[in-house]
């Protein structure tokens, strides 16, 4: 029975700390990426820059594969990214996946610099699998760093949703011949 009760507090335990932590982030200032975590005295120019290259590596998804890449970076003063590197991944297409992302940011609408002078960053980019989001920023555990956190969720398609979108997609199309008749 105590062993019982043991486990019953653990449960609450993780519990409260997940729902703890997702409040948190949903606190915090949603002027950034949504699939991003906004780190502690990030400019505001982050909020222009677009970060939502990163794809879910097409290998790893039809494997069912989870997992992490960190990438350190430097920005220039002419808002222009450079010395991309991947430093810690689980998997190589983690790693080029989160490198690609990377490469293809766009700063050009930062008004003005974005820093003064040539800086180091880094992103840890998780990639994870049929879970929400939140669930994925807010990963306590990963074997790869950094604060400034994006994710990659691949959900499994249930192939019964994949006939009612279908279906949805015909009504819509039948919908829209028989508008354009009698215009």
């Amino acid at each position: 029975m105590k062993n019982l009760a043991v486990i019953f507090a653990l449960g609450c335990a993780s519990t409260l700390i997940a729902t703890q932590s997702l409040a948190a982030y949903e606190s915090a200032d949603s002027s950034y990426h949504e699939n991003s975590i906004p780190t502690q005295n990030k400019p505001d120019a982050w909020a222009s820059v677009e970060r939502d290259t990163l794809r879910y590596p097409s290998r790893a998804s039809s494997n069912s594969t989870s997992g992490c890449a960190t990438v350190k970076y430097i920005v220039t003063p002419s808002n222009e990214v450079k010395d991309v590197r991947v430093v810690k991944a689980t998997d190589k297409g983690f790693a080029q996946a989160a490198k690609r992302a990377i490469e293809k940011w766009d700063f050009s609408k930062v008004d003005g610099a974005f820093v003064e002078t040539d800086t180091p960053k880094q992103t840890r980019f998780e990639f994870c699998k049929d879970v929400s989001t939140e669930a994925c920023l807010v990963k306590q555990q990963s074997y790869c760093d950094g604060d400034d956190v994006i994710a990659a969720v691949h959900r499994s398609i249930n192939p019964a949703d994949i006939g009612n979108t279908q279906q949805q997609k015909s009504r819509v199309n039948r919908a829209m011949t028989f508008e354009q008749k009698f215009q």
